[in-house]
């Protein structure tokens, strides 16, 4: 199976953007949370970056920054 990236969410950086957050799903990085450079480094396709579980302003984050893609 092709590993997959979710967004799960933005992690809060103080003095920073919001750093976005994906677990994977496959491969050998299966259950790891990892970040958008990760995911490129591994060839891994960069899911839309809105909603995610860990904070509930993530969308409104989302939105602000635009699409990490």
């Amino acid at each position: 199976m092709r590993p997959k990236a979710v967004f799960v969410g933005l992690q809060e950086i103080p003095g920073r953007e919001p750093l976005a957050l994906y677990n994977v799903e496959g491969g050998r990085l299966n259950h790891s949370t990892v970040t958008k450079a990760t995911l490129n480094k591994e060839g891994i396709a960069i899911p839309k970056t809105e909603g995610g579980v860990y904070n509930k302003d993530s969308k409104e984050h989302a939105k602000k920054i635009g699409d990490m893609r």
